[in-house]
């Protein structure tokens, strides 16, 4: 990967990152050890946010099942500020167990039988995807 492009993935990850702290900074007392997940994601050619929504529909209760659950609403990148390497969508997940939900998820045959419509609609190949836990300062 050249120094440009990691640079312009760097700033679409800082710029998702920041959107999805107007949610976390907001959060409750008691929702300050909660982890969450972030998911980056580039539709590919010819699919729409319509299709986005099909799939996270399917895919929302079979996640929803092992401790992965969406902050609704799921954002829509609005505006690139800095960069020129934009993402469409940016989710933000709570995770109830960072050491076993994702095992739990990929091993689901339901989830299982999502992933070619995952992989039709998504640009998995420049998809950022980041697990973020409570900084312990």
């Amino acid at each position: 990967m050249s120094y440009r492009s990691l640079c312009r993935r760097s700033i679409a990850v800082l710029a998702a990152i920041f959107a999805a702290f107007s949610f976390v900074g907001s959060a409750s007392a008691d929702q300050k050890d909660q982890a969450y997940f972030i998911d980056i994601l580039h539709l590919r050619e010819g699919k729409t946010l319509a299709h986005a929504k099909a799939y996270f529909d399917a895919i929302e209760p079979i996640v929803a099942k092992h401790g992965l659950k969406r902050v609704d609403p799921a954002f829509a990148i609005a505006k690139v500020m800095r960069g020129d390497e934009g993402a469409d969508i940016v989710n933000v997940w709570t995770v109830s167990s960072p050491e076993q939900t994702f095992d739990k998820v990929f091993s689901d045959p339901d989830y299982v039988a999502n992933i070619p419509v995952r992989s039709a609609t998504f640009d998995m190949s420049r998809a950022q995807m980041i697990l973020m836990m409570p900084a312990e300062w």
